[in-house]
């Protein structure tokens, strides 16, 4: 006789009774069921996680920019109030100082200011007047005081009459200036 080897028993599902084939089926069903809907739900969770972060930054930065846009149509609107007063008063003292420089037999007199009195050399050899005075004048040291310098002078230092009102209604002006050619 000749010796077989044994055979040895190997675990299959055929040899489980039906009954525990079908549990065994059951089961692997549900889990690969679950698998799948699970990685379903997470896919999906991740697409509209995704969607409704775009449509927030999308909202969020069309919200800002309406903001933005509003603000900065209101600070020009309001800066251009600004300038545009601020124009009127420049304008207005432009036609007051060429009325005073047109008319200068009568402004010019120095009953209001006169140049040869409030003026005098500085150490440099420049004209000047005192810092107390509300109007600076300065000439520079090559110049001479002609006495048509000291007439122009004395008409638009009338300017001083409405210069510090326009200062004042308008807080961000610091100075008035006016240059003459003499």
């Amino acid at each position: 006789m000749i010796n077989a080897p044994k055979a040895t028993k190997i675990f299959s599902l055929r040899s489980l009774p039906i009954r525990n084939r079908l549990i065994a089926g059951s089961i692997a069903i549900v889990f690969l069921a679950i698998a799948v809907m699970g990685a379903f739900v997470f896919l999906r969770t991740r697409q509209t996680n995704a969607s409704l972060i775009e449509r927030l930054d999308a909202a969020t930065r069309e919200e800002t920019e309406n903001v933005l846009a509003t603000t900065a149509d209101r600070q020009a609107e309001t800066l251009s109030n600004y300038f545009s007063s601020l124009r009127t008063s420049i304008l207005s003292l432009r036609d007051y100082n060429q009325n005073l420089l047109s008319d200068q037999s009568s402004f010019g007199t120095g009953t209001f200011w006169n140049a040869n009195q409030s003026l005098s050399r500085n150490e440099k050899g420049s004209w000047d007047n005192a810092n107390t005075e509300i109007g600076s004048v300065f000439i520079p040291a090559a110049s001479d005081l002609s006495d048509a310098v000291v007439v122009e002078l004395n008409s638009v230092r009338h300017m001083d009459l409405l210069a510090p009102s326009i200062l004042q209604a308008n807080p961000d002006v610091i100075a008035v200036y006016f240059g003459g050619s003499t």
